[in-house]
């Protein structure tokens, strides 16, 4: 579960934990509820886990970003790590409404931090495309 800083606390030790992980599929983040899709999202992105953020993912994902569009698993993964991993993007999750996600991303770049819109389909807690764009 991601705290209000977005932040994946469930890999602390027991008793450094400041929240517990709900069996829910959808979370709620501060005041922001949201998908565990997109949970897993944020939590492996602001974590920098390439691999995690992959994951999220279903096998047949598009990801719409910066005027292109990336389809495969390797085009995907290309994007993860030169547009996420690479400038060690932060972000904090501002609101959520209709499957879009507003988050301020915070990270390695001129500008920083800016806010983003997310918009996200899901299915079985897998993202299935998304599309980000300046907010």
């Amino acid at each position: 579960m991601l705290d209000s800083e977005g932040l994946d606390r469930s890999r602390l030790p027991e008793r450094d934990r400041v929240l517990a992980t709900p069996a829910r599929k959808d979370t709620t983040m501060g005041t922001i509820t949201v998908p565990k899709a997109i949970e897993n999202f944020i939590a492996a992105n602001n974590a920098h886990d390439a691999e995690a953020l992959l994951a999220v993912f279903n096998d047949e994902a598009t990801v719409f970003d910066d005027g292109k569009t990336y389809t495969s698993g390797g085009e995907i993964r290309a994007w993860i790590q030169s547009h996420l991993i690479d400038p060690k993007i932060v972000l904090t999750p501002i609101s959520f409404e209709n499957d879009r996600l507003i988050a301020s991303g915070a990270g390695q770049y001129p500008g920083s931090p800016l806010p983003f819109a997310f918009t996200f389909a899901t299915k079985d807690d897998l993202v299935t495309d998304l599309s980000i764009e300046p907010a």
